[in-house]
């Protein structure tokens, strides 16, 4: 009897030890699929890697009200934008909602204002940006005959690192063209928007008219931080009416956050330094913040 008893009490050990290493084992193999380190198996087609990789599912624009100058909870819902992806995880619409009247985000009283869609070189970076600004003739959205508001073209050095992004009119003639530079990691240190050509008539020369310029800070893990413009509406060229020299003067700013899992969470535009003058410190007027959610192929949502 003595002998059944140990025996049993072995069995069960055995049984409790095996569920145990066996729940560890899939829950391993979950957060292994979820970071994308595995393939699952669906419909008997394999997902590509990146598919299982956290991607940006939707973002939502908030304004401050009329009493606030900063911005917090009860903040005014401005638009909702819904991130669409191929196969591969790449974006390929970027849709932009406006709240209806109930101030509420996915409802039946919103409605799409326009739609961004994206097209790709081999190697996986956009070349191709087209605005859609209406239903064509057929009175539905995402169908060949969508009106197209604007297209622009992105191009690459030789090392794949952004160089110049030019938007086109529907005519062809050129709206806005950027300059980008880099630095030896490939992050853009700073980016110039051109609006005009200058006295020589001819794009894409030196004299050609800037309407501002950014600069961008990064983290060690290159992690954009903050951003700052120099407008020239705004006195951006600073008292000496030089561009990029000492004296030029901030108009906004833009802060970036992120989640747990180091993704975007959120970015915050500041349009003034606030009473103590000085940029990027809490008394900073806001003008709008975003907000960033990821989904994988899972569903499930980045912490």
């Amino acid at each position: 009897m003595l002998r059944l008893v140990l025996l049993l009490s072995v069995v069960l050990l055995l049984g409790i030890l095996l569920f145990l290493n066996l729940s560890n084992l899939v829950s391993w193999l979950s957060e292994w699929e979820i970071k994308g380190f595995l393939t699952r198996t669906a419909t008997r087609e394999k997902i590509p890697l990146n598919i299982m990789k956290m991607r940006m599912s939707e973002g939502v624009k908030y304004l401050p009200n009329a009493t606030q100058h900063q911005l917090a909870e009860d903040s005014d819902v401005y638009n909702h934008f819904i991130y669409e992806q191929d196969k591969s995880g790449r974006t390929v619409r970027n849709k932009c909602y406006n709240i209806g009247p109930d101030n509420t985000i996915v409802t039946t009283d919103e409605y799409l204002k326009y739609y961004l869609a994206y097209e790709y070189d081999k190697a996986g970076r956009v070349t191709r940006e087209i605005r859609y600004d209406a239903k064509g003739a057929d009175n539905k959205w995402f169908t060949p005959d969508d009106v197209e508001g604007y297209s622009s073209v992105y191009e690459h050095d030789s090392k794949g690192n952004k160089l110049r992004f030019t938007r086109y009119a529907l005519d062809g003639g050129i709206l806005q063209y950027v300059k980008y530079e880099t630095n030896p990691q490939g992050l853009i240190t700073r980016e110039v928007i051109y609006k005009a050509k200058g006295p020589d008539n001819v794009w894409f020369s030196e004299d050609d008219e800037i309407e501002k310029y950014h600069y961008f800070w990064y983290d060690y893990s290159g992690s954009l931080l903050r951003i700052a413009e120099y407008h020239a509406q705004l006195n951006g060229r600073g008292p000496d009416g030089v561009w990029f020299s000492p004296d030029d003067v901030i108009s906004s700013t833009k802060v970036f956050s992120y989640c747990e899992d180091g993704y975007l969470a959120k970015i915050s535009k500041y349009i003034d330094p606030g009473a103590d003058k000085i940029w990027f410190t809490d008394d900073d007027i806001a003008q709008y913040y975003t907000v960033y959610d990821y989904t994988d192929h899972l569903n499930h949502k980045a912490k």
